[in-house]
C-alpha cells in the first residue's frame, strides 16, 4: 500500500457520533482514552493494525459497530481516521496527483487540529463532534484499497 502509519489517535466520537472522548475535559481525573493504528506495508502484503488498551472502556460501542462492518469498509474507516486525526502518515511518491488532490482527503487532511480550543463548553463539543464524524470516510480514496497498491 502507499501509506505507512504508525501512531496513537483519540477518537472524538464512536461510529454512531456518540462521545468517546471528551477533548476539552478539563477534569485532572480524565483519562484520554486512544487508539493505536499501524500500517505496515511489506514487500507483498500490508499489515495493518488497530488496537486500544484492555482497561479503556469508552470504544466498546466503536469496536462493536467497526466488527459488523466488511473488511473494505473498515479499511475504509482507519484510512479516514488516519487523515483526519494525523499529520505523521508517509505516503508514496507513486501516487498520483488525482488521488492528492481529491478534495474529500484534502478536507480531511485540514481537519487535524481544527478542534483545539481554550473555551470549553457545549458548543465547542458539538463542532468537535461535527468535525470528526465518521460518516464521510467513503467519500475519501481509501489507500488501504488494492487499487492503490504500489505495483
Amino acid at each position: 500500500m502507499p501509506i505507512t502509519f504508525q501512531s496513537m489517535v483519540a477518537l472524538v466520537v464512536d461510529l454512531d457520533g456518540k462521545l468517546i472522548n471528551d477533548i476539552y475535559c478539563q477534569d485532572p481525573k480524565y483519562k484520554v482514552e486512544e487508539l493505536h493504528i499501524c500500517v505496515f506495508p511489506l514487500e507483498n502484503s500490508t499489515i495493518v493494525m488497530m488496537f486500544i488498551d484492555s482497561t479503556d472502556k469508552r470504544y466498546r460501542s466503536f469496536y462493536k459497530k467497526f466488527n459488523t462492518l466488511s473488511l473494505k469498509e473498515q479499511l475504509s474507516i482507519i484510512n479516514y481516521i488516519i487523515f483526519l486525526y494525523s499529520e505523521e502518515m508517509f505516503l508514496s511518491k507513486d501516487l498520483s496527483n488525482e488521488v492528492l488532490q481529491n478534495q474529500n482527503l484534502l478536507y480531511a487532511s485540514k481537519q487535524t487540529g481544527l478542534a483545539v480550543s481554550k473555551n470549553y463548553n457545549m458548543d465547542a463539543i458539538k463542532e468537535a463532534k461535527k468535525i470528526y464524524d465518521l460518516s464521510r470516510a467513503s467519500e475519501v480514496p481509501c489507500l488501504l484499497d488494492q487499487k492503490y497498491k504500489i505495483r
